[in-house]
C-alpha cells in the first residue's frame, strides 16, 4: 500500500517522549491520515509560535522557508 506523505502540522495526542507532551503542536513529514504513530519523534519540530497561521509551518517557517533562508545566507556570505 502506498501512502501519501507531505509536510504537515500535527497535534500530539499521547507521548512517551520527554520533549513532547499531549497537546503540543509539531510539524514535519506526515502521512495523509487521521491518526499516526510516530516512531522517530526527533524528525518533528515543535511549533513554538502559535500567533501565526499553522500553514506557515509547511511553507515560510517550515522546510521550504528554511532552505530559502539558508541558501540565501550561504550565497550572500561568500
Amino acid at each position: 500500500m502506498t501512502r501519501a506523505i507531505s509536510l504537515g502540522v500535527a497535534k500530539v495526542e499521547d507521548s512517551g517522549h520527554p520533549d513532547m507532551k499531549k497537546g503540543d503542536l509539531v510539524w514535519g513529514l506526515t502521512n495523509w491520515e487521521e491518526d499516526s504513530l510516530i516512531i522517530a519523534p526527533e524528525s518533528f519540530f515543535k511549533v513554538h509560535h502559535t500567533d501565526v497561521p499553522l500553514s506557515y509551518y509547511t511553507g515560510l517557517l517550515g522546510m521550504p522557508g528554511m532552505i530559502a533562508y539558508f541558501g540565501f545566507y550561504n550565497i550572500c556570505s561568500r
